[in-house]
């Protein structure tokens, strides 16, 4: 049996378009708000080209770096019949917004975080308009998105499924990818370019055989370094689908889904004082150390320019050190503590649970709070951590 399954990252159908309505009057602080604002108000218009229509003038507006670019060639979307190995499905990202994009595809899918309300989900048209319409997406997308523990908050998702050689997904074996995830069971269904020494992946290669019984070769898809073989590159904005890319595109949403989990968890303890404040926020204290990160096993190293753009973005401390610095050794990152604990979501986190994120932190590295989830990190790892979190004026 094959099945199209459910969108790895944005599902959309146009529902709501930003024209000449009340809602547009409302405050618009998620980017893609802030671009249909500009748009509507004769600010800004995107601008059209044959070949990837609005794609390259979105990117601009929203200053996502094509080196971002990651490709997914099942069928998980639903624009899956244009999509599969030969023609796969172009995701480029920032801190804030995630874009999809498929070659000959009827719209732009962009997934916007919005500080304090989680992901918001829209459209753009991708065929040449007088004037772009931005279209916003509600329940095609929460079915899918707003999923069991996030509180009825639509959640970004990045899945790995078994996927045969036309794209289409089987229906055993997909898992939601998070950090904990092991490398050899991440990006089935996924193009994945770069070297990673004997590390395997389910990248690049399909599933042979039927929902019952399949096989899949990791040796196939193993260390590439190009492309061309699968598809026609030339169609896209980059030639890669970088494994760096793939891996902080995972841990970032990761990161912002449990920002989105512990606002909605502490406004139902506001409302609860029955349930404890620590509880709703341990999970987000532990996503933001790596707990249970998988390790790298050999070093890894991504195509393109991707990584010294992504870390050359980062805020910087008085030491010239910046949390987007990247290890890829042994861990993503090189510092313990995650870049998105500087983002505008987590600055936005409701007050009372960003006061118990941080002293829950700041306990840790002080060794004051025992607890074998923390037990992992070392005492220079204490060290630094303390160190790191008053660098940046994250405590005092």
């Amino acid at each position: 049996m094959r099945s199209f399954g459910v969108a790895p990252l944005i599902v959309g159908l146009a529902i709501l378009t930003y024209g000449a309505s009340a809602s547009i009057q409302t405050p618009a602080p998620d980017p893609v708000a802030r671009l249909a604002r500009r748009i509507q108000s004769g600010g800004s218009n995107l601008a059209f080209e044959a070949k990837h229509g609005y794609l390259k003038s979105v990117l601009k507006e929203l200053g996502i770096p094509i080196s971002s670019q990651t490709l997914v060639w099942s069928k998980t979307s639903l624009q899956g019949p244009r999509i599969g190995p030969r023609n796969p499905r172009a995701i480029y990202f920032n801190d804030h917004t995630y874009v999809g994009w498929v070659n000959g595809g009827e719209f732009i899918e962009i997934g916007s975080i919005h500080p304090t309300d989680g992901t918001q989900f829209y459209t753009i048209r991708n065929v040449l308009q007088p004037k772009v319409a931005v279209d916003k997406e509600f329940d095609r997308c929460i079915s899918c998105h707003a999923g069991p523990g996030m509180g009825g908050s639509p959640r970004l998702l990045a899945r790995s499924v078994n996927a045969d050689k036309l794209g289409y997904q089987l229906m055993s074996g997909g898992r939601i990818v998070t950090p904990r995830t092991p490398i050899e069971q991440r990006w089935g269904g996924w193009y994945v370019s770069g070297t990673h020494g004997k590390i395997r992946h389910r990248g690049n290669s399909p599933a042979v055989g039927d929902d019952e019984s399949f096989t899949f070769d990791p040796e196939i898809g193993a260390n590439k370094t190009d492309l061309s073989r699968y598809f026609d590159t030339g169609q896209y904005l980059s030639p890669h689908s970088d494994i760096v890319a793939l891996m902080v595109l995972e841990s970032q949403m990761h990161l912002q889904n449990e920002i989105i989990r512990t606002g909605s968890s502490v406004r139902r303890w506001l409302l609860d004082p029955d349930s404890t404040l620590a509880s709703a926020c341990e999970p987000l204290v532990e996503a933001l150390l790596g707990v249970g990160e998988a390790p790298l096993k050999e070093p890894i190293k991504g195509m393109g320019t991707f990584q010294r753009e992504y870390e050359s973005g980062g805020i910087k401390d008085a030491k010239g050190r910046s949390l987007r610095e990247l290890d890829l050794k042994t861990r993503l990152y090189k510092h313990r503590l995650n870049p998105m604990i500087l983002s505008e979501s987590f600055s936005a986190l409701n007050p009372v649970a960003k006061k118990q994120v941080l002293a829950r932190l700041a306990e840790i590295a002080e060794g004051t709070y025992a607890s074998e989830r923390f037990s992992f990190l070392k005492e220079s790892d204490r060290t630094a951590l303390k160190d790191v979190l008053s660098s940046f004026k994250l405590v005092q």
